[in-house]
């Protein structure tokens, strides 16, 4: 049980991780649509959860309703210039 839950742990980490890679070298605001393209196994509702998670941790801002945008947390942490 306790391995499950930890592997759950790690894809859900690796799913974060990723959505954030994307967004910090996409150059663009994305979409949640251009995120479920871009990482097919992830939902709508999985990308807003994740979108929301890195959002409360600094890591991404909503630039408008639709759109997502990495802050300079985020490029900072990737080598991504401002």
């Amino acid at each position: 049980m306790k391995k499950i839950k930890e592997n759950r742990s790690l894809e859900s980490f690796a799913r974060r991780m990723d959505i954030l890679i994307f967004i910090a070298h996409a150059g663009k605001a994305i979409t949640i649509r251009e995120l479920c393209d871009f990482a097919s196994e992830v939902n709508q509702h999985t990308a807003r959860a994740c979108l929301k998670d890195l959002m409360d941790a600094g890591y991404l801002k909503r630039e408008s309703i639709w759109t997502y945008v990495p802050t300079d947390k985020a490029k900072q942490l990737f080598g991504v210039a401002a």
